[in-house]
C-alpha cells in the first residue's frame, strides 16, 4: 500500500524529526511536514521521501490537512499529531491490515493518528477549515463519513 503520513506543526522541529525517523525505519511512506510559521528557526531531517512545506501564515489545522491531502501522490493518507511518536510498526501494520480490508478510516490514539483513502477524502469533502480553533475538525469528517 502506498502511504503518505501528513505532520503538521508549529514550533517542535525536535517531535516531527523523532517521528518521520521512526516512519522513515518502519515504513516506506512517504513524508511531508508542514511547519506553520514556527516563530523559530526550525531545521527538519532531509530525505528523498520527505517534502517539506513552510506555510507563510498562520492556519488552522483543517488547512494544514487539506493542504497535505491535496500535496500527497498516494492512494492512502496518514494524518498525525507532531505530538504522537509512533516508534512501533504495529501502528502502521494495524492500519494497513484494516485499511486493505476496505475500512473507511482507521484511528489509533485518538484521533492523533489516523488513516483514509484518499478516494474518500474526495468523496465527502476535505476537511472543514471553519474550525479555526481546532478540536472539532476530525469529528466533523468522521460524522460525515457516517452519513
Amino acid at each position: 500500500m502506498n502511504f503518505t503520513a501528513i505532520i503538521p506543526t508549529r514550533n517542535r522541529p525536535e517531535w516531527v524529526n523523532e517521528s518521520a525517523k521512526w516512519i522513515l525505519i518502519a515504513t516506506n511512506y512517504n513524508i511531508i511536514i508542514i511547519d506553520d510559521n514556527s516563530d523559530i528557526e526550525c531545521e527538519y531531517i532531509e530525505d528523498p521521501r520527505i517534502t517539506l512545506i513552510r506555510n507563510p501564515h498562520k492556519s488552522c489545522l483543517s488547512l494544514l490537512w487539506n493542504q497535505g491531502v491535496a500535496a500527497s501522490e498516494t492512494d492512502y493518507i496518514l494524518i498525525m499529531s507532531h505530538k504522537v511518536l509512533a516508534v512501533h510498526d504495529r501502528y502502521y501494520k494495524s492500519m494497513e491490515e484494516l485499511l486493505s480490508k476496505n475500512y473507511a478510516m482507521v484511528a489509533t490514539n485518538g484521533f492523533h493518528f489516523f488513516g483514509f483513502h484518499k478516494h474518500l477524502f474526495n468523496i465527502i469533502g476535505g476537511f472543514d477549515e471553519g474550525f479555526q480553533s481546532g478540536g472539532w475538525e476530525d469529528e466533523d469528517f468522521q460524522n460525515r463519513l457516517f452519513e
